[in-house]
């Protein structure tokens, strides 16, 4: 703690935080822009590699020119890349929910397996599963984030 000015009334130590805050903030910056540029090189790479192979001038070529796609190309275009950028939002999705999950609960480490939300949107997708087996994989999600609304009815209200 900073010890209290008799001219201002404030305390001394908080201005000096707020200086070195405002000089990390462009270092944050740059990190986080050499982080997502390195996501995005990362997820290029997984595309354009592969057990029928592939490699970065036909994955460009492909991107450029879709419907000059060789074979491999369109292997990148319509199996790899959904699944990269899939796995690059389900990435997003997790580190968003527990993001918002230790703010509301003020918990640095609560997550959704800690307070029962995985598990009430498992049991609802294994009742639907059950229940309706010729359901659509869309169904098998809304009945996800019905079970996971439920868990958190359940924790808030209960």
């Amino acid at each position: 703690m900073g010890t209290l000015s008799k001219e201002t009334g404030a305390v001394a130590g908080i201005s000096q935080r707020q200086e070195r805050y405002k000089r990390s903030a462009p270092a944050f910056l740059i990190i986080l822009a050499a982080l997502v540029l390195l996501l995005g090189f990362s997820m290029v790479l997984s595309v354009c590699t592969g057990i029928a192979g592939g490699s970065f001038k036909v994955f460009a070529e492909t991107v450029i020119y879709p419907a000059k796609a060789s074979d491999v190309g369109m292997i990148m275009l319509e199996m790899r890349m959904p699944r990269a950028l899939a796995a690059g939002l389900t990435g997003m999705a997790f580190a968003l929910s527990g993001a918002v999950m230790q703010g509301i609960t003020r918990n640095p480490l609560s997550d959704a397996g800690l307070l029962g939300i995985n598990a009430g949107a498992g049991f609802f997708v294994a009742l639907s599963a059950i229940l309706f087996p010729a359901a659509s994989d869309i169904v098998k999600t809304c009945a996800a984030f019905a079970g996971a609304a439920l868990a958190v009815f359940n924790l808030f209200f209960f």
